[in-house]
């Protein structure tokens, strides 16, 4: 219901119905940085921030209208955003 809202909304309302939608997939995110963390020097503060960039670009790239869920493909882009700043800090 957030997300079709947003999709809709006007700008300023748009930032404050994002906020909403990132403070309830928190949790989301923590578990799929938890997962990921494959060495304990794995900054797990630096991983959920990217994390969060994963959920950010979901929000904006999902289709409330369309049939797909929200969290499969959320976690697919948070995954990802992860998967991407471990191989690279990992080819420093």
């Amino acid at each position: 219901l957030l997300l079709r809202r947003y999709h809709v909304a006007d700008e300023a309302t748009r930032l404050r119905l994002k906020n909403e939608i990132v403070k309830e997939a928190q949790p989301l995110v923590r578990k799929i940085a938890y997962s990921l963390a494959r060495r304990p020097s794995d900054p797990l503060d630096d991983l959920m921030q990217v994390g969060h960039i994963g959920l950010l670009k979901a929000i904006d790239k999902y289709n409330p209208f369309a049939a797909a869920s929200f969290k499969p493909s959320a976690t697919t882009l948070i995954t990802g955003e992860i998967r991407h700043y471990l191989r690279d800090k990992s080819s420093m």
